[in-house]
């Protein structure tokens, strides 16, 4: 069973490992964090807009990341890389968003996505999720685009 809590500072050690480890590739910075970075961090994210903890049938597997960036409402999710290639990313997904739009009280969500990371773009655009703009950014020393893309509740 496939169930979504607020994160709490027990969870740091299962999110600074998995941060840290998609930072280089997936993340848009590669900055990595210690472990008592990533507590207090927590401590900031839990009076501020929730990261949420995913976990199947009693397993921490991800989690979900919120944001408010020029007052928009903008969804991310890290998947523990032992439970990647399962399906678990876009089934945490579809049962997440309509909380989020209805918890936050709004029909559109946006994420950013790296342009090498196929795999995100694909699920993302399986998910209802379109590109609206990209932008130019450096990443471990390359050019790479960030793409930015919305999703429209329309029930």
């Amino acid at each position: 069973m496939l169930l979504f809590r607020p994160i709490t500072v027990d969870d740091a050690p299962f999110v600074n490992r998995v941060r840290n480890g998609y930072a280089k590739e997936f993340l848009h910075t590669d900055k990595t964090f210690t472990l008592e970075e990533t507590i207090a961090w927590i401590g900031l994210t839990t009076n501020n807009i929730p990261y949420w903890i995913i976990e199947l049938d009693g397993i921490v597997v991800g989690y979900f990341r919120l944001s408010i960036q020029e007052d928009k409402l903008y969804i991310g999710a890290d998947i523990a890389p032992e439970h990647t290639g399962k399906g678990i990313a876009k089934q945490s997904y579809k049962f997440f968003m309509p909380f989020v739009l209805e918890k936050y009280n709004t029909n559109e969500l946006y994420l950013e996505v790296l342009s090498t990371n196929h795999r995100a773009k694909h699920l993302y655009d399986s998910l209802g999720f379109v590109e609206i703009s990209r932008y130019p950014m450096e990443k471990n020393g390359e050019s790479v685009e960030s793409i930015v893309m919305k999703y429209e509740n329309r029930n």
